[in-house]
């Protein structure tokens, strides 16, 4: 009966080894090194050195005024086990744990899913940036920028560049023609905002469905870090809160004409 027992515990050890060591050896051919957007609205900037992973986590979908936190950790088959801490670029300050998967979606899409946390983390779920299209080069597709001024630039498929800034349109045609359009200001006079209230829940309610509206816009220029880019400078580091909101609304707007 021992030397049953025996065996069985020898065929479990086993396997738990197999479990561990030949899945790490077919990961560690994947790099995931990288931006990562998660669903706590912030960008993660991920670097794999074998099967070390570290990254820097910043909110705002890389701005880090609401949350910067850094991670170290160690990847196992298809799990990474390390620990995180914030720092104080972020209003912020927790640290502890975190187990996270690597999911493949399909052939060309990887996710990385949070399975246990320590410490509060608020990230769940993280997708890799794919390079951002060159334009014209898928046919039949509308491809959508910003400028550094925060002017819309559409080019449809036809060939037309269209832009878009505050009631002001120009449409540019294959051949360079440009005609303008100027539309009348027709907006109703916006109620002076109120004074952003004392408790948390709803400030952090306010800053991540900002942060949501920021990722339909990364969606709609299709994950162009330099529009982006441009449009946070030309949205203004000293923005409030309900300001954002309305700006980035319009600018959804401007993107899905």
């Amino acid at each position: 009966m021992n030397l049953f027992k025996s065996l069985k515990l020898m065929m479990i050890v086993v396997v738990v080894l197999l479990t561990l060591l030949l899945p790490g050896q077919s990961r560690a051919a994947e790099d995931l090194t990288g931006t990562w957007f998660a669903d706590d609205g912030g960008a993660y900037y991920i670097r794999q050195v074998g099967n070390t992973l570290w990254w820097n986590g910043m909110s705002g979908n890389g701005q880090g005024s609401s949350f910067a936190n850094v991670f170290r950790g160690t990847i196992k088959g298809d799990t990474i086990i390390g620990d995180w801490a914030d720092v104080p670029r972020g209003q912020t300050l927790n640290s502890g744990a975190l187990i996270l998967r690597i999911v493949n979606i399909s052939p060309d899409q990887i996710e990385l899913r949070k399975q246990r946390d320590t410490g509060g983390f608020s990230g769940s779920n993280w997708s890799k940036a794919k390079p951002p299209k060159q334009a014209g080069s898928s046919s039949g597709a509308r491809q959508r920028k910003v400028q550094p001024d925060g002017t819309v630039e559409i080019h449809n498929p036809d060939g037309t560049i269209v832009l878009l800034n505050d009631g002001r349109r120009t449409i540019i045609s294959p051949e360079g023609r440009e005609s303008h359009t100027i539309s009348p200001n027709v907006e109703a006079q916006v109620d002076t905002p109120p004074s952003l209230p004392n408790d948390n829940r709803i400030t952090d309610w306010l800053e991540k469905h900002n942060n949501y509206l920021l990722g339909i816009i990364r969606t709609l220029v299709g994950n162009d870090q330099g529009s982006v880019d441009n449009y946070l400078r030309s949205e203004g580091a000293g923005s409030s809160v309900y300001q954002r909101i309305n700006n980035r609304t319009k600018t959804i707007g401007r993107l899905t004409p």
